[in-house]
């Protein structure tokens, strides 16, 4: 039963270990694991013959430190990542992929500035009107095209993943393709509410 159950915490320790280090990190440990090594050199004889600078100089005393301070240097960079991800949101949790899909609504919303409104210096009303419209239709369209290509697929995934969990936002089904600002930002907001809700901290 002891046995059993330190088992199954060092799964879980080696599981959460994994899902903060990259493989970088744990290339860096192989490296310092090899260069703390005494006797590597002899098992390098043979790599050595082929290969007349590299190996010779990495197995010599520099060499063997150059390769720690190498190692030491991936796993911090590495450790300075995680640390910098510490407090924000796992980009596969639910809340990472709702902050994702908002931020780049809002992005992309916030790069078509404002609506050109008023007349222009010697504009007929006929010509304001004209304009007016020509510049909503390609602001919609614009607005659209956008959504179905980088939003739609993740925004209705994300409807139904939070809807089998019990929590229903129905604000982000509507059928008209999201074309409008006024449809953008309630998708924002909805995907704001939906980012703080326990669920959200889940990873899919």
């Amino acid at each position: 039963m002891y046995n059993a159950r330190t088992m199954r915490q060092l799964r879980k320790t080696f599981r959460e270990l994994k899902e903060e280090y990259t493989k970088l990190t744990w290339f860096a440990i192989a490296v310092l694991i090899v260069s703390v090594v005494p006797d590597w050199q002899g098992r390098l004889e043979y790599w050595s013959a082929a290969i007349r600078w590299a190996l010779p100089h990495l197995a010599s005393g520099w060499g063997r430190t150059a390769l720690m301070i190498f190692g030491l240097a991936l796993i911090w960079l590495d450790h300075r990542r995680v640390l910098a991800r510490h407090g924000k949101a796992h980009p596969r949790s639910l809340e990472g992929r709702c902050l994702k899909v908002r931020d780049g609504m809002q992005t992309f919303l916030d790069s078509l500035g404002e609506q050109q409104k008023g007349f222009l210096d010697g504009e007929t009303e006929t010509q304001y009107i004209v304009r007016a419209a020509t510049e909503r239709g390609r602001r919609w369209n614009l607005l659209g095209h956008y959504y179905e290509l980088n939003c739609a697929a993740e925004v209705s995934r994300l409807f139904h993943e939070f809807g089998l969990r019990g929590v229903q936002e129905d604000n982000l089904e509507t059928d008209n393709h999201r074309k409008k600002e006024e449809e953008y930002k309630i998708i924002i907001e909805a995907l704001a509410r939906l980012s703080r809700t326990p669920d959200a901290k889940n990873i899919i």
